[in-house]
């Protein structure tokens, strides 16, 4: 069959009639005989962009990561680092150094002793990074955790991160000790299970988390670095309002417990409000995670409320 009309459209379907091309216009086309050429490189162009998609990074523009105003971010460590820091300092070190690579942020490390100090008073978020919560808190001493709370009431930012939204959870069961009471949530299985194991987990995004994060909209489920991150769900008689939740854990991990309560389903990523300020939480380590570092940017611009 021949098409000689200039306005004729010729539609080339792959086999499976996913993905039609439109050529025009076309004169003197013979579809009998070109017809093996054109399929084959229609099924070349589709699947060079499916790879390509699949392939391509999730770092958002940099349009995405540009305000106007610089971000004052604090990064918790719990003792000043002499020389090389230890195990679980290196988790703020990480952190400190993903924020500084943000063009739109100025970031420091903050002590217990510069928090009680008033050093959050020029600051827009604090971000308490993975490590030991109870470790974190014993350092705070309740002078320094009544800062915390004080700061975000007034209106700055809280991410915590792993052992910081073990933190800043509502209850004092289990392995977290004493705790900073922002968010209504509370430990699955009272927290005897706390020790899930380290490894990826499968995250899926909420349609709340799909419009804080737009970039992955295209990307649920997706994959993150877990040490052993709080397992939560909403306690109500806190008192506090209700959370946010942006993501969800989308896989298993029981570590040497498997009679522990599932995981799936379960929060992993979540925003909520403490007086005028903003607590955002993750279970999870972008800020460990290739391709995933520019999460934790987004969770500190959440934080301030932009």
């Amino acid at each position: 069959m021949t098409y000689t009309d200039r306005r004729s459209l010729v539609a080339v379907y792959t086999d499976s009639g996913a993905f039609v091309m439109k050529l025009f216009p076309i004169t003197g086309f013979t579809l009998t005989r070109h017809r093996t050429k054109i399929v084959t490189a229609v099924r070349v162009f589709v699947w060079a962009s499916l790879i390509a998609l699949a392939l391509a990074p999730l770092q958002p523009l940099a349009s995405h990561l540009s305000q106007d105003d610089e971000i004052g971010v604090g990064v918790f460590i719990d003792r000043d680092p002499e020389g090389f820091p230890d195990v679980m300092q290196q988790y703020a070190v990480d952190t400190l150094e993903v924020m500084k690579s943000m063009d739109a942020c100025s970031a420091v490390f903050v002590t217990p002793g510069d928090i009680r100090n008033g050093a959050l008073d020029s600051l827009d978020v604090i971000i308490i990074p993975g490590g030991d919560a109870c470790r974190h808190m014993a350092a705070l001493e309740t002078d320094g955790a009544d800062a915390v709370r004080n700061f975000i009431r007034n209106g700055g930012g809280y991410v915590g991160i792993c052992a910081g939204a073990y933190l800043a959870r509502t209850d004092a069961s289990g392995a977290g000790g004493q705790v900073l009471n922002l968010v209504p949530a509370v430990l699955v299985d009272g927290g005897r299970y706390w020790d899930r194991g380290v490894g990826r987990v499968r995250i899926s995004v909420t349609r709340d988390g799909r419009k804080c994060f737009p970039e992955l909209k295209s990307h649920s489920p997706l994959s993150i670095e877990y040490f052993n991150g709080p397992v939560m769900i909403y306690h109500q008689p806190s008192g506090l309002p209700r959370y946010e939740t942006l993501m969800t854990f989308a896989s298993e991990m029981k570590g040497a417990h498997p009679l522990s309560a599932p995981m799936r389903g379960k929060p992993f990523m979540i925003r909520s409000r403490y007086g005028d300020g903003t607590v955002v939480l993750t279970s999870g380590h972008p800020e460990r995670t290739p391709g995933l570092q520019w999460m934790l940017y987004r969770m500190v611009t959440l934080a301030t409320g932009r």
